[in-house]
């Protein structure tokens, strides 16, 4: 399931996303892409992103990948990346 949450918020959008165990890294950069192209458009009240990612399957070793691929944006605010706890099921 795919989730987007806009807060009206000092104008940024707060771009949620759930990153599932089949996604890959570049999948989810072209997701943010993609809303990043609708939300920061010159009608958009928004003018930056916050990327706010849930790693479903704790993969640290590609969050480093991912936080680089996403500040390439232009008008991204910050990424927080947040995995899931292990033992939560």
């Amino acid at each position: 399931m795919r989730m987007r949450w806009a807060a009206r918020v000092a104008q940024f959008r707060l771009e949620v996303k759930f990153w599932y165990s089949a996604d890959k890294v570049t999948r989810l950069i072209e997701e943010v892409g993609a809303d990043h192209s609708l939300s920061l458009n010159p009608t958009s009240p928004y003018d930056r992103i916050l990327a706010v990612i849930w790693d479903d399957s704790r993969r640290t070793e590609e969050h480093g990948e991912l936080n680089r691929g996403l500040e390439t944006l232009s008008g991204v605010l910050g990424v927080v990346i947040i995995s899931r706890p292990a033992r939560m099921q």
